[in-house]
């Protein structure tokens, strides 16, 4: 029998402290205990990492030292 699927949730983030605030919380109770939820950000300026380190220290975050877009964030942080 095969074992549960390693399943990553990825959320871009760019300066979005109050959408983290208001939607990971959601994200991360309704994660499977499979899965890992990761945030990737994009060189925000803001407190969004602060945030994450502060109140989700399970959450794994992948930071960027410059804001590669859409694409490019997800496609760097995947590699």
């Amino acid at each position: 029998m095969m074992g549960k699927p390693r399943v990553a949730l990825a959320v871009l983030n760019w300066n979005g402290v109050h959408w983290l605030e208001k939607f990971l919380p959601t994200v991360v109770a309704h994660c499977p205990s499979y899965a890992e939820v990761v945030v990737i950000d994009n060189a925000s300026s803001d407190s969004s990492v602060k945030y994450v380190k502060a109140h989700h220290p399970e959450v794994r975050i992948i930071q960027h030292p410059s804001n590669w877009g859409y694409a490019g964030g997800y496609n760097r942080a995947l590699q």
